[in-house]
């Protein structure tokens, strides 16, 4: 997985104190490892060579996303590029975050999972009720419930295709999982608010930056939400008439309040982090509850095997 918050972070630095960004680039990718420190070498010899960065970004789409170039384009332009990545190196800091807390909270419960394939089947192995094959067999039942699962989520993710019915049902389909679903919402409301606050802030048209930020939610369903506000503009309505009356009542309002005063972006910005704070608070909820379910799924393998083998031992003095 590539961390890209330290090189964001390093470029926004550097350009801060003066730094020419064909030499930011170089220094940001001595610093840097693997594909992030050859990409920004690449980068910085076509910079020197007369390309421009955001060309010079686009050859690198593993390294620099969509969201990324659109951001940096937008900051060369308005003269706020170091705002931009500092901006961008907050928002991966956050996602990065986010991703440590669900892995650190799985840790355990996937190693019990494991503990409880090699446990559970062995009284009933030293009994000799069956051999070696059928402990394997009882192995692997055990660790299907992990890996069945896992394999079946990410093939559905994997393969689905990031537009079109398909996505737009997968994702309706995530927004009512409990828990996680509130957590995509708040996830995705954040990152529209907080593309379109840099873009806006960056000069680029109100109407632009609401279908470029309603682009990046990572949610379907949020982006048909957000969708109508460019539409509404084009017709020469206010932005937020265009918006879904599913999207919470806070943001309609304040969106409304920062068209009236001409202040959209000041009013946008405390939103998203708000929509953010809420979901890593849900985020780390999740963590929570995901290792009970699997406890409470462990604790009914080994009752059962417990049960099994008390039988075969109460069986066995029976009849000996």
């Amino acid at each position: 997985m590539i961390n890209r918050a330290p090189m964001y972070h390093k470029l926004s630095v550097l350009l801060k104190a003066g730094v020419p960004i064909i030499q930011s680039l170089r220094n940001a990718a001595k610093t840097s490892t693997g594909k992030i420190r050859r990409a920004l070498s690449v980068v910085a010899d076509s910079v020197a060579g007369g390309e421009s960065l955001v060309e010079a970004m686009r050859r690198h789409p593993k390294v620099f996303m969509p969201l990324d170039v659109i951001l940096v384009e937008a900051g060369a332009e308005s003269g706020n590029l170091t705002e931009v990545l500092e901006f961008l190196s907050r928002w991966y800091n956050f996602k990065n975050h986010l991703r440590r807390t669900i892995v650190s909270g799985m840790f355990l419960p996937i190693f019990l999972i494991h503990f409880a394939a090699v446990v559970g089947p062995a009284p009933a192995f030293i009994l000799k009720q069956y051999g070696l094959t059928q402990y394997y067999i009882q192995s692997a039942v055990i660790l299907s419930a992990l890996y069945v699962p896992t394999i079946i989520i990410l093939a559905i993710l994997h393969l689905t295709p990031k537009t079109g019915p398909a996505r737009l049902m997968l994702d309706a389909f995530a927004l009512r999982v409990p828990i996680l679903g509130r957590a995509i919402k708040n996830l995705a409301l954040s990152r529209f608010c907080r593309a379109f606050n840099m873009l806006y802030k960056s000069g680029i048209p109100i109407i632009e930056c609401v279908e470029v930020a309603g682009g990046v939610t990572g949610n379907a369903v949020i982006t048909r939400m957000v969708k109508g506000g460019a539409d509404s503009g084009r017709a020469g309505n206010p932005i937020s008439t265009g918006f879904s009356d599913k999207l919470p009542p806070d943001l309609l309002a304040i969106w409304q309040v920062g068209e009236e005063t001409g202040r959209l972006d000041e009013a946008v910005e405390p939103i998203a982090d708000e929509f953010a704070e809420v979901a890593d608070l849900l985020f780390n909820e999740l963590a929570k509850w995901m290792p009970r379910l699997v406890y409470f799924g462990i604790c009914i393998i080994m009752a059962f095997q417990i049960i099994k083998s008390w039988r075969a031992i109460y069986s066995f003095e029976l009849y000996r």
